[in-house]
């Protein structure tokens, strides 16, 4: 079921962690934006998934954290919503992932779970992504600020 955006949502909610005790748990798939206009989904989370991981979700909205070959809808963990919790993932705006690069360039898979780079060595370029330009690193693990417009990856880009 696709839900509408229909609320905005202080950015310091964005990052709580929903567990199974919880009694006003957002219903999944729901979207919603911040104040700046950054679009979020609420999604399952998956083991060892931290703040920045990006993570591919499907139609049941579970989540994997991004590595190589995988594809689908990209969004970004807001928390470190790990199995057996949920949380807010970003989807579109203006924001911070896991990617080794400088600024103003594609983002693409990589072989190391995720953590996205600026150039294809395993993977394949995650449409509707890139650092914004005038920042970056080159720090594996690193947040870097990234441009995201409802990503997604497929296997008709990149290397394998």
């Amino acid at each position: 079921m696709a839900f509408a955006t229909q609320r905005i949502v202080p950015a310091g909610k964005l990052t709580k962690i929903w567990t199974s005790t919880d009694t006003d748990v957002p219903q999944l798939g729901e979207r919603v934006r911040d104040e700046a206009g950054n679009e979020y989904i609420f999604l399952a989370g998956v083991a060892s998934t931290v703040a920045g991981d990006p993570v591919v979700w499907d139609s049941a909205y579970a989540t994997t954290r991004l590595a190589g070959t995988q594809v689908g809808d990209v969004a970004i963990a807001m928390a470190a919503t790990v199995a057996d919790t949920k949380g807010w993932y970003q989807i579109y705006g203006v924001g911070s992932a896991k990617v080794v690069a400088t600024g103003g360039v594609r983002v693409y898979t990589s072989s190391v779970t995720g953590q996205l780079l600026a150039t294809v060595v395993t993977g394949a370029l995650v449409h509707g992504m890139y650092t914004v330009s005038g920042n970056g690193n080159t720090v594996t693990g690193s947040l870097t600020s990234v441009a995201l417009n409802y990503p997604t990856v497929d296997r008709a880009s990149g290397s394998y």
